[in-house]
């Protein structure tokens, strides 16, 4: 809960200080307008009469060079990725005409980062700015001086006027110039608490030591900052154990707990090493007993199964002794680093046996990547449901064997794949669940596909929720050659119920889908309550009720398919494109020639058959008419919707916040709108916020669950 004050102060430092009047004009806006960082590059041209220019959602950031090159700005506000990626797109000559000022922040801002910058744009002002969420944008913010060695991250800076900004000990006492402490910020720009969490705001905004007005708060806020000789601040690191690393929140100690398990460990720590700058690293070290490196390799294939690989440290170190402080800490600052390491996972590992090597050969085939590790995930770099049922058809051609798609799902990595392969398995062909994250002992998270049928959309999510609460995905049957397609919602929820119970034998259940699997996920919960059987929670990801599709007589079904395929992988569908489907009336002619148009996108390079899409095609069909043939009934259940309002926008039934399920749940019916469009909010950065209520949400569910039997005993 911000303040107008604070918000109006923040752009008064803003057109005061970051408009140099250098010949540029108006913002270019990089991000959502759903992050705070936006607001610099929105709001404060505004307020002194120049334009903003919003970067289209959806584009490729490659083309983020072209749009800077149309013209002069005098502020583009970005993150320091960003910064970096736009040097590779521009030419040195280019350089000194992209902008008056570049802002950065949002994450820390290094050397490498501003080199390009600084070295061809001399008289492009660079300003690193520090603020988090619970204060308006920027507290702080430091200009990058050309000629200074910056050999760590580029410092914060000072304080904007009416801010307040304190490093202090434990003791809440601050601490000498060039000490460490955390760093706690005051003044008008700050937050007056978090929406409905009284408890947390109490915590993280306390009371002022140095002012006796208790209405006078500082917010705490778990950085680790130094004072600089000159009065800048230095940001050196999180003090709590939550780390963001390769876009993943990791609790450290988690970690920590399953390497303390391992028999042979008599103790263990895991740190967030960057001992080159930009390059992060999970490192583990241990004390222990016949640690040899056969054993530290079989410790790190332990932990590959308690954890998902983001979480494995790259390496160990084994040590005689945890260096402490004099208070009997751990002495971090004292850890060396991995270069005598006992094992690295780097992230390169060759192949070892044939099986191997003529599967990184079809992948490279496929993906057009080489150097291709044994431990890289399929759906990881850069593989999609139309390449999977490819490397599904190549590995039998190769190999003989019969993977199913499903298998390649769950093994998406080579070692994995090739363990399947040399046991020769013959799979039963009708089995659709798959465990997209299998670890946790919470209660599970089933959800169905999509109306394509594959479950590649639910990677993100799965991998946002956790590791506490395992995650399943109903792939639709029908996208193996042998399997029988089921035609109608009712049909499907019966048989992925039986599926589920196979997983989970008794409920409450929590269920879910995107898109049209929230239908089948409504009518899988219809089911089981007509049954006795208890379930938990219903989760619908911009799932509208079948209602308004009722009339569907002018319905293209492949051109249906074509645009959602498109729009699944972020390619436009041009008027080419639809002239071109037109003028054809063969369902195969048209086909081969979106294949043909496909082929000429860097994404689609690969020799696509029209065998390839005629399943998923078919698959497709029979979906969309279950969909539109089915009815729904009331039910007695609380059910949590997410909707994307920017598809929301175009679509002709867009007054109902409900998306008309209203009529149908007779309990609570909590909806929560993403600033996104039916396909982006499945992405990393929505489906993140999506996991992030769903926890939220399932927790006020359990409480409910527990009060209600608590009251009944």
């Amino acid at each position: 809960m911000v303040p107008h004050r604070g918000l109006t102060n923040y752009l008064n430092w803003c057109t005061q200080n970051y408009y140099k009047g250098n010949g540029g004009q108006g913002s270019l806006v990089l991000s959502s307008i759903s992050f705070d960082l936006t607001i610099t590059g929105m709001l404060s041209p505004l307020c002194i009469g120049e334009t903003v220019v919003l970067f289209p959602e959806g584009l490729d950031l490659e083309e983020l060079g072209r749009w800077v090159r149309k013209r002069k700005y005098s502020v583009i506000k970005l993150t320091p990725a960003h910064l970096e990626l736009l040097s590779h797109q521009v030419s040195e000559e280019d350089a000194a005409f992209c902008t008056d000022t570049f802002v950065v922040g949002g994450e820390p801002l290094l050397a490498k980062h501003v080199d390009f910058w600084v070295k061809h744009a001399p008289n492009t002002v660079i300003i690193n700015e520090y603020g988090p969420t619970e204060a308006v944008v920027g507290c702080t913010n430091y200009i990058v001086k050309p000629g200074e060695n910056y050999s760590k991250s580029i410092p914060i800076g000072k304080p904007i006027f009416n801010t307040e900004m304190y490093v202090l000990d434990t003791s809440l006492q601050p601490v000498p110039i060039g000490v460490h402490g955390e760093l706690y910020i005051g003044g008008v720009g700050l937050a007056k608490g978090y929406y409905k969490r009284p408890e947390l705001t109490a915590e993280r905004f306390i009371n002022s030591p140095f002012d006796s007005n208790e209405e006078q708060k500082l917010y705490k806020t778990g950085d680790i900052v130094r004072y600089l000789p000159n009065g800048n601040l230095e940001y050196i690191d999180r003090i709590d154990q939550q780390v963001k690393l390769r876009g993943f929140r990791i609790e450290l100690g988690e970690i920590e707990t399953i390497l303390n398990q391992y028999s042979k460990i008599r103790e263990g720590i895991v740190l967030v090493r960057e001992d080159i700058p930009g390059d992060k690293r999970l490192v583990g070290y241990i004390i222990g007993d016949d640690l040899t490196a056969d054993e530290v390799e079989k410790l790190s294939n332990y932990m590959s199964e308690q954890l998902p690989d983001y979480m494995v440290p790259s390496a160990f170190v084994l040590l005689e002794k945890i260096p402490l402080t004099i208070n009997g800490k751990v002495d971090k600052e004292a850890l060396p680093a991995p270069d005598m390491s006992l094992i690295k996972r780097t992230e390169y590992i060759e192949p070892k046996t044939d099986i191997e090597k003529k599967l990184v050969e079809i992948w490279e085939e496929l993906l057009s990547y080489s150097g291709i590790s044994v431990y890289d995930n399929f759906f990881g770099i850069g593989g999609h449901s139309l390449l999977a049922v490819q490397l599904m058809s190549k590995i039998k051609k190769t190999f003989n064997v019969k993977i199913p798609l499903t298998v390649i799902f769950q093994s998406g990595t080579i070692a994995a794949l090739a363990k399947q392969i040399d046991r020769n398995k013959i799979y039963k062909v009708n089995n659709s669940i798959v465990p997209l994250q299998p670890k946790g002992n919470k209660r599970p998270i089933f959800f169905v596909h999509p109306i394509g049928g594959h479950i590649i959309s639910y990677f993100e999510l799965a991998k946002y929720l956790g590791v506490k609460r395992p995650f399943y995905a109903f792939q639709s049957l029908g996208l193996e050659s042998e399997e029988t397609i089921l035609t109608n919602i009712k049909e499907m929820a019966n048989f992925y119920i039986k599926e589920m119970q196979n997983v989970q034998a008794e409920g409450p259940y929590i269920i879910g889908g995107w898109s049209f699997g929230g239908v089948v996920a409504f009518e899988m919960a219809r089911q089981l309550v007509e049954k006795g059987i208890k379930v938990e929670a219903i989760i619908l990801l911009d799932t509208w009720a079948p209602d308004i599709y009722n009339d569907s007589s002018e319905w293209d079904d492949l051109a249906v398919f074509m645009n959602d395929l498109m729009k699944q992988y972020n390619l436009e569908v041009s008027e080419e494109l639809i002239l071109g489907y037109k003028n054809l009336s063969m369902q195969d002619e048209r086909i081969r020639y979106v294949i043909s148009y496909l082929k000429n996108h860097s994404k689609f390079k690969q020799d696509i058959q029209v065998e390839d899409l005629e399943k998923m095609i078919q698959v497709f069909q029979t979906n969309l008419n279950a969909y539109r043939s089915y009815q729904p009934e009331k039910l007695d259940q609380d059910i949590l919707l997410f909707t994307a309002n920017h598809s929301h926008k175009e679509n002709n039934h867009a007054e109902d916040d409900t998306l008309f399920w209203g009529k149908y749940v007779q309990k609570e019916l909590k909806v929560i709108e993403l600033n996104a469009t039916h396909y982006s909010m499945m992405q990393s950065a929505h489906a993140e916020d999506i996991a992030y209520h769903i926890d939220i949400f399932l927790e006020e569910i359990s409480k409910k669950l527990y009060n209600s039997s608590s009251n009944l005993n």
